[in-house]
């Protein structure tokens, strides 16, 4: 999957515990809608390492991400986030430049 549409307003959700992992490391674009991405626990992975330097939300809505508990949200080329509430807590791999 290389990009997801979900009606304005609306989330796309992606919820992970205990060890899981959820894999799209190809996903790069929403042309509508905005993403739910919640990580908790050690090993917890949510790989949106597709995502370009701009996580942009074009929403009228704020997107979510929140990694917790050792578990990380894999978005190594994004420099910039709009639009996205940025949740975590110690410790959580979150790049320095987001923060």
């Amino acid at each position: 999957m290389t990009q997801a549409t979900v009606p304005n307003y609306y989330h796309l959700q992606l919820y992970c515990t205990d060890g899981a992992r959820i894999q799209l490391p190809k996903l790069a674009a929403f042309t509508s809608g905005t993403i739910d991405a919640y990580a908790d626990g050690d090993g917890s992975v949510i790989d949106l390492s597709g995502w370009p330097a701009v996580f942009r939300n074009t929403s009228s809505v704020v997107g979510y991400l929140e990694a917790r508990n050792g578990a990380s949200i894999l978005m190594p080329n994004v420099t910039t986030m709009q639009g996205i509430v940025l949740t975590h807590s110690c410790p959580v791999n979150v790049p320095r430049t987001l923060i």
